[in-house]
């Protein structure tokens, strides 16, 4: 998981939030929702991730753990959002279903009116660029003091939360990449771009660890918090958290694709090679556990596919109560008459 720290000018700012969130003394930012891409080749992982934070701060950050030096671009797609396609092609098919009503209304309510109802440091930074209209540097730290140092010395706060996340990743020797991304004064909304990071790892995985939560003061994530993960790989995977953790997502859908050419001019399109396989992982947690999310070669090859969703097409008939009951009246009476005749 991206490790988030927020931008502040404070000594004394609260204390860091789940997912390393720090708010400045009088801001408050939840994070509402993640999407990602993987795209593995066997040995090169490609991660592109886009999310959506509420804030009242000006500007927040964060880190990207990886365990080799990463290649960062932006994804410009020249047609349409890859997420959205790729929503599309594993949400659950839709099967429509017709059903009738009556509409009971007397006649003489049509006529009525309605009413409506609505200190310096020793320079950790293998590079700095901008990227997405973000700040980004990938620093490799050799310890924490660096890690906090290089932090401090940048403007971003440094909180004891974030020392174990930090050192988990320090002692495999990987590298920690900080982003800075601003936001208009006008809106809390901030939707971070699509940033590409290209790097070589033996196992392909997805950061869910976070650090730990001390001192809880302003939720950091949203109840409703969403991650949709979306994998491509050369055959079916199966999903662990750390050494096989319980832990709340699934894989809700896991299929060949049929072409890639449904990514044409996406921004994606030179990254998916023809049959592979689409994966959709969804998670629903709102604190997550302290560990990574690692991909592999699942024992079967069985597509998994989302269930049919049933959109009911109500028509409905009008019937006018009054004019019924008036026309059973009126029959009745014709029949005693004519009964009595």
């Amino acid at each position: 998981m991206f490790s988030v720290l927020f931008k502040s000018f404070f000594m004394f700012a609260p204390p860091i939030q789940p997912c390393a969130i720090a708010p400045r003394e009088s801001d408050r930012v939840v994070l509402q929702q993640e999407d990602a891409i993987i795209i593995w080749d066997g040995k090169t992982q490609h991660f592109i991730r886009e999310a959506n934070f509420d804030s009242t701060g000006e500007d927040f950050g964060f880190l990207v753990p990886t365990p080799s030096i990463p290649k960062l671009e932006e994804i410009k797609p020249a047609d349409k959002n890859p997420l959205h396609i790729l929503s599309s092609l594993t949400d659950s098919p839709v099967s429509v279903k017709t059903s009738w009503d009556v509409n009971f209304m007397p006649l003489l309510l049509v006529f009525l009116p309605q009413r409506s109802m609505k200190v310096q440091s020793t320079n950790i930074a293998v590079y700095e660029t901008q990227v997405a209209g973000m700040d980004a540097a990938v620093l490799r730290p050799e310890n924490v003091e660096a890690l906090s140092n290089w932090l401090t010395e940048n403007n971003y706060p440094y909180r004891p939360e974030l020392q174990d996340w930090a050192q988990h990743y320090i002692n495999q020797g990987w590298y920690l990449t900080a982003f800075k991304i601003s936001k208009a004064q006008s809106n809390q909304q901030v939707k971070s771009g699509l940033v590409h990071m290209e790097f070589d790892t033996e196992a392909p995985f997805y950061p869910y660890f976070e650090p730990t939560k001390k001192d809880p003061v302003t939720p950091s994530y949203s109840q409703s918090r969403r991650l949709n993960l979306y994998y491509f790989s050369p055959q079916k995977p199966n999903v662990r958290l750390g050494d096989n953790k319980d832990w709340s997502g699934e894989i809700v859908y896991a299929k060949p694709l049929d072409s890639t050419a449904v990514f044409a001019n996406s921004g994606i399109q030179h990254l998916v090679a023809e049959g592979s396989w689409l994966t959709l992982v969804l998670d629903r947690s709102v604190q997550r556990e302290p560990h990574d999310l690692w991909f592999e070669v699942a024992g079967d090859a069985t597509p998994i596919e989302r269930p049919t969703k049933i959109d009911y097409d109500i028509k409905t008939i009008w019937l006018p109560l009054d004019v019924v009951v008036g026309g059973v009246i009126t029959g009745v009476a014709i029949w005693l008459a004519n009964r009595n005749q």
